[in-house]
């Protein structure tokens, strides 16, 4: 995903808005950063599923959305 097309059609950078998320995932080795581009790593992609709830709401983290 584009950062810049996030942006776009949400209006908020996810870098900024996610930067928490976006860090430890990188940090996992799940995750990376390349310029404008957030890609999902080989091993992310195996997990994607799992690293979806870091992303939402705290009110739609219970068994119903995740």
């Amino acid at each position: 995903m584009r950062a810049s097309e996030f942006t776009a059609k949400f209006g908020v950078d996810p870098r900024a808005r996610f930067a928490d998320a976006l860090e430890r995932h990188v940090r996992d080795g799940h995750l990376a950063l390349d310029g404008d581009w957030i890609r999902t790593t080989h091993d992310g992609l195996l997990i994607v599923d799992s690293l979806l709830p870091a992303f939402f709401r705290s009110e739609h983290i219970s068994d119903r959305y995740v």
